[in-house]
């Protein structure tokens, strides 16, 4: 098993014998003496590096580059940036009042605020601006 699952395996069989000496139960933690060995497998964590994220600019149609750049560059969560609306999304920042999470809309994580939005992505949120409900050339 890898590192993470071993590690958590042991915190959650240590906090259920602290829980039986509290109710009584017993009165030794076997537990407390387990360790997760280091032979374990790390996790990788794949990374997309500078030339990666100019590639997927290039090749992603305009709506799917501005949902890339506000998770990279402004680093919004993709859960607030699915919640943004329409009247919510300006010339310079995005007001982030909600987010959709578990399929309901729901407050953001952090408290609402104003985004402000990189040189590049008002670039492409002025492209968006023709695909709006009710847009007139």
């Amino acid at each position: 098993m890898s590192f993470s699952t071993v590690d958590h395996l042991r915190w959650d069989l240590n906090q259920i014998f602290e829980t039986a000496i509290v109710e009584g139960i017993t009165d030794k933690n076997p537990a407390a003496l387990l360790f997760t060995p280091e032979e374990c497998p790390k996790p990788e964590h794949p990374t997309m590096g500078i030339e990666d994220v100019r590639l997927a600019f290039t090749v992603l149609p305009l709506r799917d580059r501005l949902i890339m750049k506000l998770a990279i560059l402004a680093g919004i969560r993709s859960s607030v940036i699915f919640g943004l609306r329409w009247g919510r999304i300006h010339n310079k920042s995005v007001d982030i009042q909600e987010r959709i999470y578990r399929g309901l809309i729901d407050t953001p994580k952090t408290n609402p605020r104003l985004a402000a939005l990189s040189s590049s992505a008002q670039q492409d949120n002025g492209g968006m601006e023709a695909t709006k409900p009710g847009y007139r050339t």
